[in-house]
């Protein structure tokens, strides 16, 4: 083995002891993964200020900042974002616009110490914040998705569960068909769901709680 770029495929029948080989092959591709966004809220974030390269709204009574071990250890060191809503009428969240394309994945790892201290979300929208899908961790302990128009309908709760006090992935893969699937870990959520709008993803939003609750918590 040598440390250089692949940059060739070759497909071969056989080997230098067999004969009368016959094989099939159709369809080959070689694929570059390319990261549209990637933030892990170390580089050029500051204890106890607002994520750096994010869009952030704190209604009174809400915040969002940039803690280390000290307040809660995070998944990767030295830091992760720390969402608590201690209003009763509005919500902390925040987004940051990504490069568009029709095919694409997004996953994020988040953590909330308890089920009362849910639910949080995650929202694809387009590069103008118009809404295509959101998956929420609920105050259920259940996993879920909205894909309606506007997310004015209600969600559509999965049998998947996710944990308290413990760090678990979400991953949400879209297609050109404007169709989306969703994960827990290795646990489907949804498959194959219809965005809410037929447009392309842009922009990734995280938001904590709903209007109506408080005293909630979330680390991202």
């Amino acid at each position: 083995a040598s440390n250089t770029t692949p940059s060739r495929i070759l497909i071969a029948a056989g080997d230098n002891a067999g004969t009368g080989r016959t094989g099939y092959v159709d369809d080959v591709q070689a694929v570059v993964t390319q990261s549209l966004m990637s933030d892990n809220f170390d580089t050029g974030n500051g204890f106890n200020s607002n994520p750096a390269g994010w869009a952030v709204t704190e209604p009174s009574g809400t915040n969002i900042r940039v803690v280390d071990s000290t307040v809660r250890p995070p998944l990767s060191s030295p830091n992760c974002v720390e969402f608590s809503d201690n209003s009763t009428s509005a919500n902390p969240e925040m987004y940051t616009n990504f490069t568009a394309a029709a095919d694409g994945r997004v996953f994020f790892s988040a953590l909330i110490p308890s089920t009362n201290q849910a639910p949080f979300y995650l929202h694809l929208r387009d590069t103008s914040g118009i809404f295509l899908t959101a998956i929420s961790l609920g105050a259920d302990g259940k996993m879920a998705y909205n894909a309606t128009p506007g997310g004015n309908g209600p969600f559509t709760e999965s049998s998947v569960s996710w944990v308290t006090n413990t760090w678990q992935t979400v991953r949400v893969d879209w297609f050109s068909n404007n169709t989306f699937s969703a994960y827990l870990g290795s646990n489907q959520i949804a498959a194959n769901v219809a965005f809410g709008t037929n447009l392309v993803p842009a922009r990734v939003l995280f938001r904590l709680a709903d209007a109506g609750s408080s005293n909630r918590l979330a680390y991202l």
